[in-house]
């Protein structure tokens, strides 16, 4: 939706400045570098729409991520949000990690206690028991304040 806010505001710009060496409908167009040309709703306008290019780093970090929780899924850890989470904690530590999400399946007893409790979100019953340190007094004051953030 927001693209197509844009784009409109962007085609409306154009068709309000028209180049003067014509009467008819053709605009100026400004080239910048490592910018694209887009040509708007078939009407032969063009205009430019900045799109960043990633940045490498970026890319290396997406394929560590993803390279990492396949590892952790193969060695028994599913839950996909929860091991992003702990990966990104552990800044990519695969030992760390894989020691913290050990340390989640202690927390077994406890989740079971919060669904009896009535509490039966278990990716945020998690999340908070990792804010809180296995606390459960932490994580119902949590839930019943309405802070499910990590």
């Amino acid at each position: 939706m927001t693209c197509w806010l844009v784009t409109l505001s962007l085609l409306l710009l154009t068709l309000l400045t028209p180049s003067s060496s014509s009467s008819s409908s053709s605009c100026k167009i400004v080239g910048f570098r490592n910018m694209r040309t887009v040509e708007a709703l078939g009407g032969g306008y063009s205009f430019t729409m900045d799109t960043p290019a990633p940045l490498q780093e970026d890319i290396e970090k997406n394929d560590l991520e993803t390279t990492m929780l396949k590892e952790l899924e193969e060695m028994g850890f599913k839950e996909i949000d929860l091991n992003k989470e702990i990966l990104r904690d552990n800044e990519y530590n695969l030992e760390q990690s894989v020691e913290a999400l050990c340390g989640v399946s202690e927390w077994d007893p406890i989740l079971e206690e919060l669904q009896e409790m009535g509490f039966c979100d278990d990716v945020t019953n998690k999340r908070l028991l990792k804010k809180n340190n296995g606390s459960v007094k932490g994580v119902v004051m949590d839930l019943l304040t309405g802070d499910k953030e990590a």
